[in-house]
């Protein structure tokens, strides 16, 4: 029987020590790998969306250089900020080239425009009178400047039979770039 109770408590021994073992050895081991792996899982979670914005930041300035090109002809469009008076001189000297009179007045400037803060709205009204062929010249010659003018509304009035005179009054806007406050 000796034997026996040797073999059982060695055995008892070797049980209690595996638990011993597992209870305080392996399961915090276990528990202090899993709190490492969610910590690497947050993480490269964390690097993933700092990569994306990087990635995104990245894209951003390889467009705003490829926009950055165009910029001088985009700006070409707008009236430089006090050259409204050369904008409507340009207009006065395209009206030399056809036998067309001319006046031109100034309905709006100033004032922001309701979808942009960058850029001021001139608004003009020109009244012409002449031929309608050489009217289609100038208009077409306006529409050719380097300036963007927005033709809004052509009222077009009948001839005068005995002259062949037509009246013709041009609605349209401009933009003038805002000066930085």
């Amino acid at each position: 029987m000796q034997i026996r109770n040797k073999i059982i408590i060695i055995n008892l021994f070797v049980i209690i020590s595996i638990f011993i073992i597992v209870y305080f050895i392996v399961i915090p081991s276990v528990k202090e790998i899993n709190k490492i792996h969610a910590a690497i899982a947050s993480e490269e979670k964390e690097l993933q969306v700092k990569l994306e914005r990087g990635m995104l930041i990245k894209k951003i300035n390889e467009d705003f250089e490829k926009i950055k090109e165009d910029r001088e002809q985009l700006n070409a469009i707008f009236i430089d900020p006090g050259q409204e008076v050369a904008f409507i001189e340009k207009l006065e000297h395209i009206i030399k080239n056809y036998n067309l009179e001319q006046k031109i007045r100034l309905v709006d400037f100033g004032g922001k425009t309701r979808s942009d803060e960058f850029k001021k709205n001139l608004t003009l009204n020109i009244n012409l009178a002449g031929d309608f062929i050489q009217m289609l010249k100038y208009i077409n010659d306006v529409e050719k400047l380097n300036t963007y003018f927005n033709i809004n509304s052509v009222t077009i009035e009948g001839s005068e039979p005995e002259t062949g005179v037509v009246n013709a009054v041009i609605e349209g806007d401009s933009y003038s770039l805002a000066e930085p406050e």
